[in-house]
């Protein structure tokens, strides 16, 4: 079988066991960390969540019907990744809820799924798109593709193939045929960030679209991975028998999913090191005009996505800037929702510090990645002194379910009100054994369409 066929096989068959609770939870957390992330954009947000609105709404102007299907999904998507705040995994390098649950979102109130198989929907879509990201490897994001995107296709077209029923013929057509649209660049990276979420939207609804052709009839390339011109030739420098090997290793016998770690600040992910760097440093400086200089090192990645931002002048840009999240980590003691605002980016003893940080690429931080993503922290004092802190270990790695609980409830306090917060966790917790996700849906929603 092709590597497209055995996924198909896989989705097809994919199921959740009544009795492992400890994998429901698993899964219960990520739709609340999605729900928490998605939600809360609506509010945070005030650059590109208007503009997507506004975007939808220019496709269906004047009519209170809802959204297409697709366009739905890309909503759902671009949100979760608007705050850059959504989970992800961290040996891969990329986000899944947006794509995974944005797409079965989107999809939900026309086939109305139970909750077992949303549920078995999200492992699915996770499963493939972790495994190709897994796979891609390390030259992957060296030859600059946004594994969230190009990886993330797969996971919304594999979410989406299974939530709508398809047949192990129509999954492996629809694995085809998203992989003709699987592309993210990582250009958004290196000039401003505000496009950055439009390429997670867009994936999502490729995959539903690409879920729906099949449907209709629609057949697909039956090896876009491993082919002479599938994406396992253009998108890695491994040899591709080696990655298809490695993307079907094991295949059933985990649920990857598992492997999800919570993003605890909303900035990229390549600053959480250092954050934590600095915050574990900061007892030490309770006045900070006493620095003189701050040097954080860490590897190329985070080196090409968070140090061009020196001075940032938007949310965007300062979600991946590392001298506005150290510096705001310094003074604070946290990075929160509310400091991703052209208020608080403009905050002069912010930016004071902010002047102080520079950031290189090492050796050290590169022989450990991707295995490791850390940094170390370096401050000099303006009387000579030095003081280092090297991270490489980050909160929010086992995905605890309180966490995540305590991430919604915080991070759309200023969405819903607290008593609505509780009736999500509640629904959520019972979704296993819903005949249907209406519920959950409606209390998700926030106005609109």
């Amino acid at each position: 079988m092709t590597v497209t066929e055995q996924f198909a096989e896989y989705i097809h068959g994919v199921r959740l066991s009544p009795d492992d609770r400890e994998l429901t939870q698993v899964i219960e957390s990520r739709i609340l960390d999605y729900i928490a992330v998605t939600c809360s954009a609506s509010y945070y947000s005030s650059d590109i969540a208007p503009v997507i609105t506004r975007y939808a709404d220019s496709l269906n102007p004047g009519e209170a019907k809802p959204y297409p299907v697709g366009v739905q999904a890309f909503i759902n998507s671009a949100f979760a990744h608007t705050l850059d705040y959504d989970d992800g995994h961290l040996w891969a390098g990329i986000h899944a809820a947006g794509p995974v649950i944005g797409a079965i979102f989107a999809l939900a109130p026309r086939f109305k799924p139970s909750g077992r198989l949303v549920m078995e929907a999200i492992m699915a879509g996770y499963e493939l798109e972790y495994r190709l990201g897994m796979a891609l490897g390390k030259s992957h994001i060296q030859r600059l593709f946004h594994g969230s995107c190009t990886c993330g296709a797969f996971g919304a077209a594999a979410a989406a193939a299974k939530i709508m029923g398809l047949t192990k013929e129509q999954i492996s057509s629809t694995l085809g045929i998203v992989g003709l649209a699987a592309f993210g660049s990582r250009q958004p990276l290196a000039e401003g960030q505000m496009s950055k979420p439009v390429q997670v939207g867009f994936v999502a609804e490729r995959g539903v679209n690409a879920a729906l052709l099949a449907a209709a009839g629609m057949k697909g390339p039956r090896e876009i991975f491993e082919g002479r011109s599938g994406i396992l030739s253009i998108y890695t420098e491994t040899p591709k028998e080696e990655v298809a090997a490695a993307m079907v290793k094991d295949l059933g016998t985990t649920q990857m999913v598992r492997d999800t770690y919570t993003k605890l600040y909303p900035c990229c992910r390549y600053t959480h090191a250092a954050i934590e760097g600095m915050i574990a440093l900061r007892p030490r400086f309770p006045d900070p005009s006493v620095i003189k200089a701050i040097t954080v090192n860490t590897f190329d990645v985070a080196f090409n996505a968070t140090a061009p931002n020196q001075k940032p002048s938007t949310p965007a840009e300062a979600r991946f800037s590392m001298n506005y999240t150290l510096a705001t980590a310094l003074h604070q003691g946290f990075v929160g929702l509310d400091d991703f605002t052209p208020e608080c980016i403009a905050r002069p003893e912010i930016r004071a510090t902010g002047d102080k940080v520079t950031t290189h690429s090492t050796k050290a931080w590169n022989d450990v990645y991707p295995g490791i993503r850390g940094a170390e922290i370096v401050i000099e004092t303006k009387d000579g002194k030095k003081v280092a802190h090297s991270q490489d270990k980050l909160s929010g790695m086992d995905g605890n379910p309180e966490e995540v609980r305590q991430k919604l409830q915080d991070s759309c306090k200023k969405v819903f009100p607290q008593e609505r917060l509780q009736r999500i966790i509640e629904a959520v917790a019972a979704l296993s054994k819903q005949s249907d996700i209406s519920e959950l849906l409606g209390l998700c929603a926030v106005g609109g369409k």
